[in-house]
């Protein structure tokens, strides 16, 4: 019990410090970067991002083969 008590204090200053000093405003179709009301941009940017994000490891890792093979393909 006197252990309990004595990390009550611990626990209320880690969730002070846990607390983001940040507002942001939730307001419809504002909570997306870049925005979403224009259709066609936003499933451009995302299937852009999407496959560079996808596909960004094996073009490294075929990079990465063809340096180690002296650079011919």
């Amino acid at each position: 019990m006197f252990v309990a008590r004595a990390a009550r204090p611990t626990l209320a200053a880690a969730r002070l410090r846990a607390v983001r000093f940040a507002h942001f405003e939730n307001v419809v179709d504002q909570t997306i970067p870049g925005g979403s009301k224009n259709r066609t941009m936003f499933t451009i940017r995302f299937i852009t991002f999407t496959a560079v994000g996808s596909g960004l490891p094996f073009i490294v890792w075929k990079w990465q083969e063809y340096k180690a093979s002296g650079g011919s393909a």
